[in-house]
């Protein structure tokens, strides 16, 4: 399996779920951030953004929530939000030797996947933050195809 080609297409998927819901006039702001750095104590850090976020336009009172939070406002008697928002993030902690096992004391192979589902209610001058975070850590996230991938570009 082509897990770079796989995580690709979890993240059309499920920021492709905001464009489902919308109901109501909004604007739309999409990101995409990659971060790559050096740390001082010998590990090297990569991590993949994505994120698809929706605000009220202006004159409405809000934007349909995000599909993974839709089943929790009605339980919670919550109103639509203000702000929605939708995004996977991978970030991967590796030491610099890719062929050699780290030791006892030096920086491990970490690695971590995450979808958050997010929403901003705001009424009077309170903001209420409402986020539901799903994700899996170690082998599952894809983090060792990933970095291996980045390696060999940079």
């Amino acid at each position: 399996m082509n897990r770079p080609r796989t995580l690709a297409k979890l993240c059309a998927f499920f920021l492709g779920l905001g464009v489902v819901a919308q109901v109501s006039a909004e604007e739309v702001f999409n990101s995409f951030a990659f971060q790559n750095h050096a740390h001082e104590q010998d590990g090297y850090t990569n991590g993949l953004f994505f994120a698809r976020t929706r605000i009220a336009s202006s004159g409405e009172t809000g934007v349909a929530p995000p599909l993974l939070l839709k089943p929790l406002f009605g339980w919670l008697g919550v109103s639509d939000p203000t702000l929605a928002s939708t995004s996977i993030a991978q970030t991967m902690i590796t030491p610099r030797d890719l062929d050699v096992v780290p030791a006892p004391d030096a920086v491990p192979y970490a690695g971590v996947l995450v979808l958050r589902s997010a929403s901003v209610h705001v009424r009077d001058n309170i903001a209420d933050l409402l986020a539901l975070d799903l994700g899996v850590m170690g082998p599952a996230s894809g983090a060792e195809h990933m970095q291996r991938f980045i390696h060999r570009v940079l």
